[in-house]
């Protein structure tokens, strides 16, 4: 990556003339603004332990609780990465969850890799918050035992009213191993009228509402 976007330092710095839409040429300064990558690359670029958040320095068992912790700074990291190459060992390199790399982002003009990153859909919403969060909660709210909560969820499934803008899982979702972002999406679709069949008004209301 550093190999890639070296060009940048300098025309960050001191910019470049560029063609507009318009046919005039203007001195444009080009930065590094958005980086899209799932969560472990998201560590790796910025100096992080997998276990860690890259926006901002809560500690890894504090997160989902309500307290406020302080952004990344990138300025920061690159100063604390200094210190632990030089083996003085600095606390925050522990305490930060850091680890030894040398980002490609050092030289890069006006950039602050940890708001660079952007979310990750496929996993951060419809896997994360939808499947593994609101459909894990639904079906346990049902009462039964694992097996017979999914098999009410199921039988909702197939029983929806085929439609030609919606998918009808005839066999289901419970045997699926394999989710794609578009079953999601379709699974998205239906989950309230889902629930209707057998959860209780309040299992509704929290699964309208959930983001």
């Amino acid at each position: 990556m550093h190999t890639l976007l070296q060009t940048l330092e300098k025309a960050g710095e001191e910019g470049i003339k560029m063609l507009c839409a318009d046919k005039y040429f203007r001195q444009q300064h080009p930065i590094l603004a958005a980086y899209l990558a799932d969560h472990p690359e998201c560590c790796l670029v910025s100096c992080c332990d997998e276990n860690q958040y890259t926006g901002c320095e809560v500690h890894p068992n504090k997160r989902g609780d309500p307290i406020s912790s302080p952004l990344r700074d990138p300025q920061q990291t690159l100063r604390i990465l200094r210190q632990h190459a030089s083996r003085l060992q600095p606390p925050e390199f522990e305490g930060l969850g850091l680890r030894h790399i040398d980002p490609f982002w050092k030289k890069l003009p006006h950039c602050n890799i940890y708001q660079c990153f952007q979310p990750d859909l496929l996993h951060q919403l419809h896997k994360g918050v939808f499947k593994d969060h609101t459909v894990s909660w639904a079906t346990a709210s049902l009462g039964g035992s694992n097996a017979a909560n999914d098999r009410a969820i199921d039988k909702c499934f197939q029983i929806m009213v085929n439609h030609p803008s919606l998918r009808h899982f005839r066999q289901g979702i419970s045997l699926v191993s394999q989710w794609t972002g578009n079953e999601y999406k379709n699974m998205e679709k239906v989950f309230l009228g889902v629930l209707s069949g057998v959860a209780g008004t309040q299992v509704l209301l929290c699964g309208a509402r959930n983001p």
